[in-house]
């Protein structure tokens, strides 16, 4: 399998940014982005959100634009503003009409160089943006998601949710938001995507409309890895919750490093598909649940692998008991035979789709860029994953998490499941005691 046709002819140009750009002329559509290689990681301590609030409010004045004209001229050019804050990279965009080239990228420039971050609107996107944040962890699944997240990488930037927190969000002041940008969306730090659409003239036109664009790069100090995860058991009290929320993981590697696709395979073998080893055995065979996955998460400077799932609060510990023990066979070395040769042609043939559409890949692109393999990573990631060997994967297993040294995390109802919980360890509750988050 070859690299998907979007990724072909990609050409990347050092200039004050990076530019990346590819020509298809098979629709009349061309996809405009900034891409910065950091993220979320930047957001102030105890200010997490603040990334994701300045990308929302670049809509809301820029340039010598205000609201109402910024949202006129994207109604006009039939777009829909990609907004995206992970942690270590961020990206801004949207895919017009090719013939709109000209006035798109001029908007585009406005809103990623030039935002006036009005003090009116900064209050109403501040308060509505924590007022929809508080309004998704009234979900069970995505609170307990992130608070995993936080508990996981307790001291580290990682911890600081791409999505925010309310209390983040209303922290944040127009001051913050405007040393933010300064610091972030600086060319030497930053990508212009140009994709579809886009001849020699359409690039020239994007250049002359980013010409005026300076800055120093981000100093490239880098992050810490995340210290290694110790047993730890906590409990986010949900009252009344029939169901508790699981989430087992521990930290783990960085994108770039060299077991990484031996370890993504592994991971899939254990709970990255419909035919993994853990949805047989927590779902198909207990019926314990109608959902469970694993997920190896790995950025810059490290990563996580987390097991995600939802039971009865009556079968929470034959849960947590036959993950463990699944965990622990295939750490040992119990690959099924044939897993391997499985579970990549699961990931190769799942991974096209995430790269189909000009704007799905500039987001990768972006991401590739702010993970630290680039585009010839990105470009390679199917022959290097057809290219792992049984024996490769065999050596990578010692590097799924143990079951003795896992974050175990429960949201649920605490007087019902706390007793449940005492058997694998002290209870920690989250937050801490000390308010810490």
């Amino acid at each position: 399998m070859t690299a998907p046709p979007l990724l072909r002819d990609l050409r990347r140009e050092s200039r004050d940014f990076l530019l990346l750009s590819r020509e298809d002329r098979r629709l009349p559509l061309a996809f405009l982005g900034v891409g910065l290689r950091s993220g979320t990681v930047h957001d102030p301590p105890r200010k997490e959100g603040a990334l994701r609030l300045l990308l929302s409010l670049l809509k809301k004045g820029a340039g010598g634009r205000d609201a109402e004209g910024i949202a006129a001229a994207l109604d006009s050019l039939g777009a829909s503003l990609l907004e995206r804050a992970a942690s270590d990279y961020a990206l801004l965009g949207f895919e017009v009409l090719s013939e709109r080239f000209e006035e798109a990228a001029s908007l585009l420039a406005d809103l990623a160089l030039r935002p006036t971050l009005p003090p009116s609107e900064v209050e109403k996107e501040r308060r509505r943006l924590a007022a929809e944040i508080r309004q998704e962890e009234e979900d069970a699944r995505a609170a307990a998601s992130k608070k995993f997240e936080r508990a996981l990488f307790p001291t580290h930037p990682y911890g600081r949710p791409p999505g925010g927190t309310a209390e983040g969000v209303e922290a944040v002041r127009r001051e913050d938001l405007l040393a933010l940008h300064s610091r972030l969306f600086v060319p030497g730090s930053a990508l212009l995507l140009l994709l579809g659409d886009v001849g020699e003239d359409r690039r020239e036109t994007a250049l002359r409309a980013f010409e005026s664009w300076r800055g120093d790069p981000l100093p490239a100090a880098g992050l810490p890895a995340p210290k290694a995860t110790d047993r730890r058991v906590v409990l986010s009290p949900r009252p009344g919750a029939t169901q508790a929320q699981l989430r087992l993981g521990a930290t783990s590697i960085p994108r770039a490093d060299l077991s990484y696709f031996p370890l993504l395979v592994a991971n899939t073998v254990l709970g990255g598909g419909f035919s993994s080893l853990l949805v047989d055995a927590v779902r198909v065979n207990r019926g314990l649940t109608y959902g469970i996955s694993s997920r190896l998460d790995a950025r810059r400077a490290g990563g996580a692998i987390r097991i995600e799932t939802f039971t009865k609060n009556a079968s929470l510990a034959e849960t947590i008991e036959v993950i463990g023990e699944e965990l622990g066979r295939l750490r040992s070395g119990g690959l099924p035979p044939g897993s391997v040769e499985q579970a990549k042609r699961y990931l190769a043939g799942q991974w096209p789709f995430s790269v189909e559409t000009s704007p799905a890949l500039g987001a990768a692109l972006v991401a590739a860029e702010g993970l630290g393999i680039g585009v010839e990573g990105l470009a390679s990631f199917v022959p290097s994953l057809l290219a792992v060997t049984e024996h490769e994967v065999r050596r990578a297993l010692p590097l799924l998490p143990d079951p003795k040294n896992l974050l175990l995390f429960v949201e649920g109802d605490g007087e019902v499941v706390r007793p449940t919980l005492e058997r694998f360890g002290r209870v920690e509750s989250f937050p801490s005691p000390d308010g810490s988050r």
